[in-house]
């Protein structure tokens, strides 16, 4: 099975999405009001936009493959910073490393993700969520909290009715100014983040979107009365990819998620997923190696290299990058070039600024050269320098 052709309609997954969760973060926005209104003022919640600058230093981001396994019983060896989702906060802490950035995109996340735990252990711990997620997790929480907006083309609820009712009352400012598209995905939300803060390299650790060894997700450890217990996930279904990796539809539009947000932000992203879907997508490097070295002496791709590797895989898939006159970049689904101009042409008759012309050039040149620059394992790239 080709992963690249599973993924499916983008339109039509996040529209499943959207129908899914926002009758949720409407109802969660609204409860987490007064709560998000007192951590403002008091200083303990922050627009994400005031989160702290680095400058090459390193970041473990931490997603939910089984090839996480691998890095759990090193992580405290790990002198860097750790970003990761609710789902792994307490595992973490059960194997020696509280995380530095906690990334609770998704809605469903709750303070059952979190509790029970060691006293303390995310007292120097930071949220970074969105004022959707369940209400029982700001109030409960102990540290610093980075807010930011979800931003959606596909509903002006963000944009208009949760910006008005989270602005001050006083003077209409708004109170989040952070509007992050995330590409329905928390390891896309992470790298996204990762890459604003400035972390450089990222090293995408259990990043399988798969299920290697065909086992669904990583060993989840959980806190109970004083001891850590191990729950195994259990097997997975799914079908051998071209990597080698069993794979499915969802993994594979998540997969894409990530190639798309790689593309937007040209993010300095290393795998360290030895038997998953990404194959030599991006430049690769053994967790057990980047977490010795302290991440030091691993190159990731150059911008160039970075868009020419994300343009083909979205190519493949009938998923293209288009680039605006004023430096912008969205993301079309069309069934071939011919259509996709004609796209860009009525695009361009409405008054965005897109130029069809140099588009086609470089989609056209990428359609060309897709046998060299193939990115399965079994090609070889001329741009290349050497996963949920």
């Amino acid at each position: 099975m080709d992963e690249r052709k599973v993924a499916g309609s983008s339109g039509k997954a996040n529209s499943d999405i959207l129908r899914g969760n926002l009758p949720t973060e409407i109802r969660n926005s609204y409860w987490n009001h007064a709560a998000i209104v007192s951590m403002l003022i008091s200083g303990q919640a922050q627009d994400l936009i005031n989160a702290p600058r680095v400058r090459a230093k390193p970041l473990l981001i931490l997603a939910s493959g089984p090839s996480l396994d691998e890095a759990l019983p090193t992580l405290k060896d790990w002198e860097g910073d750790v970003m990761c989702t609710q789902s792994h906060a307490v595992t973490c802490l059960g194997w020696g490393k509280a995380p530095t950035y906690v990334v609770a995109y998704d809605v469903r996340s709750r303070w059952e993700h979190f509790s029970p735990h060691p006293e303390g252990g995310f007292d120097r711990t930071t949220l970074i969520t969105h004022p959707g997620i369940d209400k029982s997790v700001l109030p409960m929480w102990p540290s610093d909290v980075y807010l930011f907006q979800n931003l959606s083309i596909h509903t002006s609820y963000y944009a208009e009715e949760q910006t008005y009712g989270y602005s001050w009352p006083k003077d209409d400012t708004q109170m989040i100014r952070t509007q992050l598209r995330p590409f329905a995905s928390s390891v896309s939300a992470m790298v996204s983040i990762g890459n604003m803060m400035g972390y450089n390299p990222m090293f995408l650790v259990g990043a399988d979107f798969g299920y290697p060894g065909g086992k669904e997700r990583f060993t989840r450890r959980t806190y109970d009365a004083g001891s850590w217990v191990d729950t195994d996930p259990g097997p997975a279904d799914g079908k051998e990819g071209i990597e080698g990796c069993p794979t499915d539809r969802i993994q594979g539009f998540y997969m894409r998620a990530l190639v798309q947000a790689w593309r937007r932000d040209k993010s300095p992203l290393i795998n360290c997923s030895k038997n998953g879907s990404l194959g030599k997508l991006m430049p690769r490097a053994g967790v057990v190696d980047v977490i010795a070295k302290q991440g030091k002496g691993f190159k990731p791709l150059t911008w160039k290299e970075c868009i020419l590797r994300a343009d083909q895989y979205l190519s493949e898939q009938n998923h293209y990058a288009i680039e605006t006159e004023d430096g912008g970049l969205f993301f079309i689904e069309q069934a071939s070039l011919d259509d996709l101009e004609k796209s860009m042409g009525v695009m361009r008759k409405r008054g965005v600024p897109v130029d069809v012309e140099k588009n086609m050039r470089r989609l056209r040149r990428l359609v060309k050269r897709k046998v060299i620059i193939k990115t399965g394992s079994q090609g070889k790239s001329t741009t290349m320098r050497r996963d949920d």
